[in-house]
């Protein structure tokens, strides 16, 4: 008789959810590892070229590893109410689901996959405690990679600093300070910038239970959240990366600094179906100024304060305007940018200079508190148009 695996069906649903959140089930190879969940010594696992997910569950099946589809098996216990399901491999060779006495439903087995797990193979000494600032420095510079493009899809650490590029016009920094530089050790390391989204929901600090934890083992990143799942990514040493240069472009410089209010972040968002119909194209036009001229009349913004103006022109005319006080500027500060950069930068900037074609922003609270040293900075080139 086949041995049953009595599993909680939402436990099972959310681990395949991780998998989903990681690796993305879209190649059209039926062959393709990344197309199904395996399950072998207790785990769950999911392999793509880039990336690797791990979750332990304690499955136990009467084949020692197990192939199935991945999407179907989500797709189909993701409508299931039930709060236990039975698993088994019954001798057709597929894989028996029975959610209840009147429902029972079987997926095709492969034999195509064995999960390798010398990559995880470390002592738990090798396991070192991820900083807490890890999370902040993949939030304020994964947003300036470009996933879309292999060469730039990535964040470089480099003596406690994380930096990230796209090669065209967005340069982020994060400074880990001493915890950053006591860590990582290796001297220049390449991460996937697409491991954002893993750190953001899952890697999450307890003051109880500690840190979450990383390894590195060959060309292999591993990060590994307080409940055991590890989401491992392909790395290397960025040789290329030059530390120096883009300290250089991430100064400031002399300009006269600027803040944005709160309420612009909302304006912002107002002008965002202004701004040009495909995000290629999305453009907005600033201006700070300390009075306003219409016509033959003058308008002074009054002691202390400024006259911000947002604009935004679509190609086919449509367009926007509007403005709200700041802190008075000395000379008046004119550019145009792209939509999601400026985007990107309010939600970590703080104070803002345009100069030498870019908007540079420098951003000094972590975690809450702000000791006046700068830890975030950003660049954005202008736009020409």
């Amino acid at each position: 008789m086949a041995k049953m695996a009595i599993i909680d069906r939402k436990k099972l649903v959310d681990g395949l959810a991780i998998i989903k959140d990681v690796i993305k089930q879209d190649s059209k190879d039926a062959k393709d590892s990344s197309n199904y969940v395996i399950i072998q010594n207790g785990f769950m696992h999911c392999v793509s070229n880039m990336f690797m997910v791990t979750i332990p569950f304690g499955i136990e099946l009467d084949k020692a590893v197990v192939n199935v589809e991945f999407q179907l098996l989500f797709d189909y216990l993701k409508k299931r109410k039930e709060k236990e399901i039975k698993l088994c491999v019954t001798p057709n060779m597929t894989l028996g689901i029975i959610a209840s006495a009147a429902s029972k439903s079987e997926i095709a087995l492969m034999d195509e996959f064995t999960f390798d797990y010398d990559a995880l193979a470390l002592p738990e000494s090798d396991w070192k405690p991820l900083p807490e600032s890890f999370a902040s420095a993949m939030a304020f510079t994964a947003w300036s990679a470009d996933l879309s493009d292999a060469d730039w899809s990535h964040v470089t650490i480099h003596n406690g600093k994380m930096y990230g590029q796209n090669g065209k016009d967005r340069v982020t920094c994060y400074d880990m300070q001493e915890a950053g530089r006591s860590s990582f050790t290796e001297n220049l390391l390449y991460v996937h910038a697409y491991c954002f989204d893993f750190v953001n929901k899952y890697m999450g600090f307890d003051p109880m239970r500690g840190a979450p934890r990383y390894a590195i083992k060959g060309s292999w990143l591993h990060l590994r959240t307080l409940d055991g799942v590890i989401m491992s990514s392909r790395t290397r040493a960025d040789n290329n990366f030059e530390a120096d240069f883009v300290d250089d472009m991430l100064r400031q410089g002399d300009s006269p600094a600027f803040r944005f209010t709160p309420e612009f972040a909302e304006m912002l968002d107002r002008a965002n179906p202004f701004s040009g119909k495909s995000m290629a194209v999305k453009t907005v036009n600033i201006e700070i100024t300390n009075e306003l001229v219409r016509g033959d009349k003058k308008t002074d913004a009054g002691e202390g304060t400024s006259f911000m103006i947002l604009r935004a022109a679509r190609e086919d005319g449509s367009r926007i305007y509007e403005q709200c006080l700041v802190r008075r500027v000395e000379h008046a500060v004119r550019f145009s940018i792209g939509y999601s950069a400026l985007e990107s930068m309010l939600k970590y900037g703080e104070t803002f200079r345009v100069g030498n074609g870019k908007l540079t922003a420098i951003g000094s609270t972590h975690n809450g508190k702000d000791d006046g040293t700068p830890i975030f900075r950003a660049i954005a080139m202008l736009s020409t148009n």
